[in-house]
């Protein structure tokens, strides 16, 4: 008499293992960034698409365009190589980075510069530093680590001084609010 296999059963509590670990990871809970009173879905969605690449000008005559609704890849220059419009709203660390864009704003209003790390941002507009409203961040947010709102009383163009960057990159979008 041949005994029975235990081969069905051994495979079908591997089956039922495995099923109830692949249930437990997908339910963990998903890791989100926090930005306490500020609506970030649009931003974070936008930090999480494919970025293009643009290089900080050094001062305002050589600070390229870029637009609303992308990412984009900043490369910076070294913080003495800039020449700031005006000097910036916070002074930054000696061997950090900076640079220059320029934002034809194509509708006055509320304004977010979104940004990968903690460097400072200003607008300027008219030889002016606008002031923000409101902003926030979250340092351990992969994608996103600071939000800054503006009022942009215009429809010209207005220029994005960064400064205080540890990193020679980040990246930055910038959205219109509701």
């Amino acid at each position: 008499m041949q005994k029975p296999s235990t081969y069905p059963r051994a495979r079908a509590r591997t089956c039922a293992s495995l099923c109830a670990a692949l249930l437990a990871w997908t339910t963990l809970p998903v890791l989100a960034c926090d930005f306490t009173g500020l609506d970030a879905e649009s931003d974070l969605a936008l930090h999480a698409t494919v970025p293009k690449a643009v290089a900080a000008g050094v001062d305002a005559a050589r600070a390229p365009a870029v637009g609303a609704g992308v990412l984009w890849e900043v490369t910076l220059r070294p913080l003495d190589a800039v020449n700031f419009a005006r000097p910036p709203g916070r002074e930054a660390a000696v061997a950090t980075h900076a640079g220059l864009l320029r934002f034809p704003v194509p509708d006055r209003g509320r304004w977010r510069v979104a940004l990968s790390d903690g460097s400072w941002v200003d607008l300027v507009d008219g030889g002016v530093i606008v002031p923000s409203f409101k902003h926030g961040g979250d340092g351990a947010c992969e994608r996103m680590h600071k939000l800054v709102d503006f009022h942009v009383p215009l429809e010209r163009e207005v220029l994005i001084q960064l400064s205080g960057a540890r990193a020679t990159t980040l990246r930055l979008s910038l959205r219109p609010l509701p």
